[in-house]
């Protein structure tokens, strides 16, 4: 009805098994805390501005594109002082979520190259990682949907330990939940970085996890 439909079962790859919302907000907060640690190139238990551009220029925290937010306003972080950042971080989070609720009740319409008028669904898209708490596990859990999760282990936009710490622990014992993480792979199983789908070529090995599970029964 109303053209919807329910699959027999789902892949995802690179995409989280918690809520979007949750996934969202590890990258904005504890991805961010986790991070800074890893800044502290000596490990003596400061990290300073000089250390955090040091090991950003050799790659450390490349999915932050400027730290310079991150800098410690005195020169130097200790790492008992961390939950500053973390204060800093949940009050960016809470601004951005404040932003999305205010602008909720707008849609923009795009004009094609024939004249139609077509919603700009953009924005709507983004804003669900920060509003969506559909659980996908608790899901397919309560419609009795197989689910299969790839994931890379080199993907620093999922916390895949967690994930797959979250089907565990909300699985149903007749569920048939599957989740591999792959050696060497970025999110959405890139061999180069983050932000970038896997090559042509690995198809192939891609299609040797998903083929099983689609014909399992």
């Amino acid at each position: 009805k109303h053209g919807r439909f329910r699959p027999k079962k789902v892949i995802s790859i690179g995409s989280p098994a918690q809520s979007l919302k949750e996934s969202t907000r590890w990258q904005a907060i504890d991805r961010i805390v986790e991070l800074m640690e890893k800044f502290d190139l000596n490990h003596d238990g400061v990290i300073t501005s000089e250390e955090m551009q040091a090991a950003h220029a050799i790659g450390v925290g490349s999915f932050v594109g400027n730290i310079k937010g991150l800098l410690p306003p005195n020169g130097k972080w200790n790492k008992s002082e961390l939950w500053k950042v973390r204060n800093i971080m949940e009050g960016e989070f809470k601004d951005i979520l404040q932003k999305i609720a205010n602008e909720q009740d707008s849609l923009q319409w795009n004009e094609g190259a024939n004249g139609v008028l077509v919603p700009d669904i953009t924005t709507a898209a983004i804003n669900a990682h920060f509003t969506s708490e559909v659980d996908p596990v608790k899901v397919l859990s309560q419609y009795k949907i197989p689910g299969l999760w790839l994931w890379g282990a080199l993907d620093q936009q999922i916390n895949t330990s967690k994930q797959q710490q979250w089907i565990m622990d909300n699985r149903r014992h007749r569920d048939k939940f599957e989740y591999i993480t792959i050696h060497g792979r970025h999110h959405l199983l890139s061999l180069k970085e983050d932000k970038d789908w896997f090559e042509i070529d690995y198809a192939k090995e891609v299609a040797n996890f998903i083929v099983p599970f689609l014909l399992a029964k």
